[in-house]
């Protein structure tokens, strides 16, 4: 996959992820949990209606987790603790969000100065998701004027 599918892959994974947000309860975010659910047996799935309808917390990327779309990309939340991987377990947490979005921080913890200038922390998750949207936006809509640069210079 060259640089410019990654960037459209990681903007289309962005556009799940604030579809995904816009389903849940901002009570059910927290960026402190990568998932507190439902008790269930080591190796048991926890669904994503499930999580729901248990009225369980988690962060944004225990969500990811627990959502179809990345789930089909390979996302399911460790067993034990709802940490997000990705495989065998070869890529957790950040390297999940890296993997997803292209930014190894969407997962971390709320900075004192996001929780000042978002409030809560479902507020947080959507902040970061539409920067990271903008972000990737203006990426995508510059590849072909990149390209043609590296072709007027010769450096295509």
């Amino acid at each position: 996959m060259n640089e410019s599918q990654r960037q459209s892959h990681w903007l289309k994974n962005v556009r799940s992820a604030l579809e995904m947000m816009r389903d849940l309860p901002p009570e059910l975010v927290d960026l402190g949990e990568w998932s507190d659910t439902v008790e269930t047996d080591i190796g048991a799935a926890v669904s994503w209606g499930d999580q729901l309808t248990c009225g369980g917390i988690a962060c944004l990327g225990g969500w990811c987790a627990l959502w179809p779309e990345f789930q089909r990309q390979g996302v399911y939340p460790l067993p034990g603790s709802g940490e997000p991987w990705v495989g065998a377990g070869t890529l957790t947490g950040s390297r999940v969000a890296r993997f997803l979005f292209g930014d190894e921080e969407m997962f971390e913890c709320a900075w004192s100065k996001e929780r000042h200038d978002h409030g809560d922390d479902y507020s947080i998750a959507m902040a970061r998701l539409t920067v990271r949207e903008r972000a990737l936006m203006a990426l995508v809509a510059d590849e072909p004027v990149a390209e043609a640069l590296n072709e007027d210079s010769g450096m295509a």
